[in-house]
């Protein structure tokens, strides 16, 4: 008997949250653009949800991470990273919603302007 990684106890995991964790813990991120949705998805396994500032701004989806750990007083170690991506035309930058998933994978949905959806 195979089991699927796409089902669950609940039931199928639909399309649009299944994602490439081989893809996302090397680093990528895996970003998919729906009828109703902007997706975007990446590893933060370095990073608690504290540390994370998500935000749009100007058409563009900004995810920036930073980590500071202090071993001793004279010895600090400083983590951090930058992603940029443009959000398509038609998406509602103030809607924006983000969830980190016990995995540690960030989430974050960009939904379709109410005016612009059919």
């Amino acid at each position: 008997m195979s089991t699927s990684p796409y089902l669950t106890p609940e039931g199928p995991v639909p399309r649009e949250r299944r994602r490439s964790t081989s893809t996302i813990s090397s680093g990528l991120a895996e970003v998919t653009f729906g009828k109703d949705k902007f997706m975007v998805e990446l590893s933060v396994e370095n990073y608690t949800p504290d540390e994370v500032s998500i935000y749009c701004e100007d058409g563009k989806l900004f995810v920036v991470g930073k980590n500071e750990k202090r071993n001793h007083p004279k010895d600090t170690i400083l983590k951090s990273f930058n992603r940029k991506f443009n959000i398509p035309d038609g998406m509602d930058g103030a809607g924006l919603k983000w969830e980190v998933s016990k995995d540690k994978v960030l989430s974050i949905t960009v939904p379709r302007k109410q005016s612009e959806k059919t």
